[in-house]
C-alpha cells in the first residue's frame, strides 16, 4: 500500500491523463468555453475531478487485492490538505447559490444547510470486482453508482458497506444577504456551469441591481411579505428544470400529499424572493455520510464538501419493483396468491423522491457550524492565518463599537416610530445565546414582547408594499441577522396544521413544523392578526409548545408513542397589539413602544456600514464574555440591595437573573467583552424607563 502523499501523486497523475482526453488547445476552444487545462494547473486535482481522485486512492490501496473493508484510504486527508490552500475553498460552488442544474456530475460542490430529519443507515454495494478490467476492484463510494446491482461489468463478488443518511435542507429563513455574499465567492468558479443549466439561459448580472440596495429595497421585505403558494405555482417557481414524469412521482411518491411536503422544508416554500437578483431557488438535498466519525444530530447546522448526484435511472427503479416486486402467500387451500408490497414501496417512494427534486449529496468532509459563522469566514477548515485574520477584524469592527452600535440602533428603531429604548431590546435579543443550561434552565436567552403595537400598523411608507410593522421589523432584522423566521399567529394558522417535527410512521418520515429551526435563529411572532375564537386541539398544542419553545428554549418532538425534547437556542422577538402581555407566552421582558413617528421601513444603509452591522452582530453574539473581580464585587452589592428592597419571593429573582443576562448582552452590544458598572448602570435605566411605560400602560388600561 502507498503512502498519502504517493497516492496523492497517482491521483493527479490519473486526473491529468483524464482531462487530456476531452480539453483542447486554449486558441481552438469554443468563445466563452472554460480553459480546462489551465484549470487542472490552477487547482488541486481533487478538487477538478474529486471521484476520480477517490477512485486513484483506492486503486493505488487495493489493486488487484480484495479490500479490507469500508476504509478511507487517505482520502479525507487529501481532500482536507486540498481545501486548508488559501483560496481554493472558495472556488467549490454552494449549490443553492447557483442552482442545481448548473453542476456537472461529478464536480466538487458545498452545501450549506441544516439536518431535518435522520433515516436508517443504508448498505449499498461499496465495491466490487469489475470482469471488464481484468478482475481490478472499484469502488461505487461518493456515488449513486447502480451498474454493479443492474450487471453490466458486475461479478458475484462485491463488497456491501454502510452509510449514514440524512434528510438536510437549506438553512429555514436564510437571509438573503448571505446568499449573495456566497454567491460572489461562487463567482470565482471557473468551471461551474454546465451547457444545459438555467444559467445560461438566464445570465446573472445583467441588469441586476446592485446587491446590499437590491437586497433591502427589495428582497428583504420580500421575503417577510410572502404566503405559502400552491402545489400548482411550485413548478414554475423552481429555476431549475424539472421534468413533468418526476412531478408526478413525486406526487405519487407519499399517497397523494403535495409537493410542498415531498420537499418537506420547515416554513413552506415561499414565492420567488430567491430570484431576485437571479438566485435560483433552494433545493433540499439527501446527504450520504461516509465513516464511523459522524456526530451530527437533528437541527444542526452543518456545511459540506462532496459531490451531487442526479441519476434519472433511479427514479425508475422503484416504479420497476412496484411492477414486478411482489411476494407470495398461501391460503387455507394451499391456492398460492400474489400480494405487491404496496406498504415497502409507500415508504420508499416518500424516502427516496426523484433525484431532480431531491438530489443525492455524497459528503467528503463536513463541518458542524452555525448561521452566524458564515457572516465573518467562509472556510470550512480555516487554518490559523484565517482565524488570526477573524481575529484581527473583530477588533476593527470593536474599535468602530461607537459609529456601528449606533447605526444598528437607528436601524431597528425605524420600523418602531423611532423608539430607541425598543430598539435597544431588540438588539438585546438579536445578540443573546444560551450559553448554558442549569437543571434544564437555558442561562443566556432573551425574548421580548413589544407591546401597543397601533391596530392600524401600517408603516408609513408608500412603497413598502403593505407590510405591517412586525413584518417591516422582521425585515429590518433580516438585513442584519444571518436567518431570520417570521410566523404570523391567528386562529386558522394554530389550528390549521401542527407546529412541531411529528414522526409519520405510515413514511417513515420526520413531518417538519415552523418550529424546527436552527440555532441562532431569530424567530419573529406577529399577535397583531391574532383574533377572537376557538382553539382546536392542534390550536392548544401549538400554544403550548410555543410558551415551551420561548421559556425553556425547547421543542417537544412528537413520535406518537413517545414525546422527545430538543433544546434549541432561538431568541424570540413577539410583536402584539395587546399593551400589558403577550397573549400566547411569557416572554423575559415586556416594553410597551412609545412611538415619536408614524412606523416606516428602515432605510436603505450604505454598503460599507451595512456590512460592518452585520459581522458586528455575528461577532458579539460568538464573543465569549469575562468579568473582573471589582466589577463582579460591585454587581454583587447591587443585587443584594435590589434584593433587600423588593423582597425574596421568585418573580423578583428571575428579575435579577434577566438583569444579569441583560449585562452581558449591554457589554457584548457596546462591542466589549468584559462587563463593568457601566453596563449595569445603563440596562437599570433602560428598566425603570420601561417599568414607567408599563405602569402608564396599565392606568390606561
Amino acid at each position: 500500500r502507498l503512502p498519502c502523499s504517493e497516492a496523492l501523486l497517482q491521483a493527479t497523475f490519473y486526473n491529468r491523463k483524464k482531462l487530456a482526453v476531452h480539453c483542447c488547445p486554449p486558441d481552438k476552444q469554443p468563445r466563452g468555453a472554460p480553459n480546462t487545462a489551465r484549470m487542472s494547473q490552477n487547482y488541486p486535482s481533487c478538487v477538478v475531478d474529486p471521484l476520480g481522485t477517490v477512485a486513484a486512492l483506492f486503486d493505488a490501496a487495493t489493486g488487484t487485492s480484495e479490500p479490507d473493508g469500508d476504509g478511507d484510504w487517505g482520502v479525507s486527508a487529501v481532500f482536507e490538505e486540498a481545501l486548508a490552500v488559501p483560496g481554493v475553498l472558495e472556488t467549490i460552488p454552494e449549490i443553492n447559490n447557483i442552482g442545481v442544474d448548473a453542476v456537472r456530475q461529478g464536480t466538487l460542490v458545498r452545501f450549506r444547510c441544516m439536518v431535518q430529519d435522520m433515516y436508517n443507515p443504508e448498505f449499498y454495494v461499496g465495491a466490487y470486482k469489475d470482469e471488464t478490467t481484468l478482475g481490478r476492484w472499484k469502488t461505487t463510494k461518493y456515488t449513486e453508482e447502480v451498474e454493479p446491482v443492474l450487471g453490466r461489468g458486475s461479478s458475484r463478488e462485491q463488497k456491501i458497506w454502510e452509510r449514514r443518511i440524512l434528510y438536510c435542507v437549506p438553512i429555514p429563513g436564510e437571509s438573503v444577504w448571505l446568499r449573495r455574499l456566497d454567491s460572489k465567492r461562487d463567482s470565482v468558479y471557473p468551471w461551474k456551469t454546465c451547457a444545459t443549466s438555467i444559467c445560461a439561459k438566464r445570465p446573472r448580472g445583467e441588469n441586476v441591481v446592485p446587491c446590499d440596495e437590491a437586497e433591502q429595497k427589495l428582497g428583504t421585505c420580500a421575503h417577510f411579505a410572502t404566503t405559502l403558494i400552491s402545489e400548482s405555482k411550485l413548478k414554475s417557481l423552481h429555476t431549475r428544470s424539472i421534468d413533468t414524469a418526476d412531478v408526478e412521482q413525486a406526487k405519487r411518491s407519499t399517497d397523494g400529499e403535495t409537493l410542498k411536503a415531498v420537499l418537506n422544508l420547515p416554513l413552506g416554500n415561499v414565492s420567488d424572493v430567491n430570484s431576485i437578483g437571479q438566485l435560483p431557488a433552494s433545493t433540499p438535498c439527501i446527504v450520504k455520510m461516509y465513516g464511523g466519525d459522524c456526530k451530527l444530530k437533528l437541527n444542526d447546522v452543518v456545511e459540506l464538501v462532496g459531490v451531487l448526484s442526479i441519476v434519472p435511472g433511479l427514479s425508475s427503479e422503484p416504479e420497476r419493483a412496484d411492477a414486478e416486486g411482489a411476494f407470495t402467500t398461501k391460503s387455507s387451500n394451499n391456492a398460492v396468491t400474489f400480494q405487491p408490497m404496496m406498504d415497502f414501496m409507500e415508504e420508499e417512494r416518500a424516502r427516496n423522491p426523484p433525484t431532480s427534486l431531491v438530489p443525492r449529496f455524497h459528503a467528503i468532509i463536513f463541518r458542524s457550524t452555525s448561521t452566524h459563522e458564515f457572516v465573518s469566514r467562509a472556510g470550512l477548515y480555516p487554518i490559523a492565518a484565517c482565524e488570526a485574520l477573524c481575529l484581527m477584524r473583530k477588533s476593527e469592527l470593536f474599535a468602530r463599537r461607537a459609529k456601528v452600535r449606533a447605526a444598528l440602533i437607528d436601524h431597528l428603531s425605524a420600523p418602531l416610530g423611532n423608539d430607541a429604548t425598543a430598539a435597544e431590546y431588540v438588539l438585546y435579543a438579536l445578540l443573546s445565546r444560551v450559553h448554558v443550561r442549569t437543571d434544564a434552565i437555558p442561562i443566556g436567552k432573551f425574548s421580548v414582547t413589544l407591546l401597543g403595537v397601533p391596530v392600524d400598523n401600517e408603516p408609513g411608507n408608500s412603497g413598502d408594499g403593505g407590510m405591517t410593522v412586525a413584518r417591516a421589523l422582521a425585515a429590518a432584522i433580516a438585513d442584519i441577522a444571518p436567518a431570520v423566521a417570521y410566523l404570523q399567529l391567528t386562529l386558522g394558522s394554530l389550528n390549521s396544521r401542527q407546529w412541531v417535527p411529528k414522526k409519520d410512521y405510515g413514511t417513515d418520515r420526520l413531518r417538519s413544523g415552523p418550529l424546527q429551526l436552527a440555532s441562532g435563529t431569530c424567530l419573529i411572532l406577529d399577535e397583531t392578526r391574532l383574533s377572537t375564537g376557538k382553539l382546536g386541539d392542534i390550536g392548544v398544542r401549538n400554544v403550548n409548545a410555543l410558551k415551551e419553545f420561548i421559556e425553556m428554549q425547547e421543542v417537544e418532538y412528537d413520535f406518537e408513542y413517545h414525546q422527545m425534547k430538543l433544546p434549541v437556542d432561538v431568541p424570540t422577538i413577539v410583536v402584539s397589539t395587546v399593551p400589558t402581555k403577550s397573549v400566547v407566552a411569557e416572554t423575559d421582558s415586556k416594553v410597551p413602544l412609545q412611538m415619536s413617528v408614524k412606523p416606516r421601513v428602515s432605510p436603505i444603509v450604505a454598503p460599507e456600514l451595512l456590512k460592518e452591522m452585520r459581522e458586528f452582530v455575528a461577532a458579539a453574539r460568538l464573543s465569549n464574555h469575562t468579568i473582573s473581580r471589582e466589577s463582579s464585587e460591585y454587581i454583587e452589592r447591587e443585587l443584594v440591595a435590589a434584593q433587600q428592597r423588593e423582597g425574596n419571593d421568585k418573580a423578583k429573582e428571575k428579575d435579577l437573573h434577566r438583569w444579569l443576562t441583560m449585562t452581558r448582552l449591554t457589554a457584548l452590544s457596546m462591542g466589549e467583552t468584559d462587563m463593568n458598572a457601566e453596563h449595569w448602570k445603563k440596562v437599570l435605566e433602560c428598566e425603570r424607563a420601561v417599568s414607567k411605560r408599563t405602569c402608564r400602560a396599565c392606568d390606561d388600561c
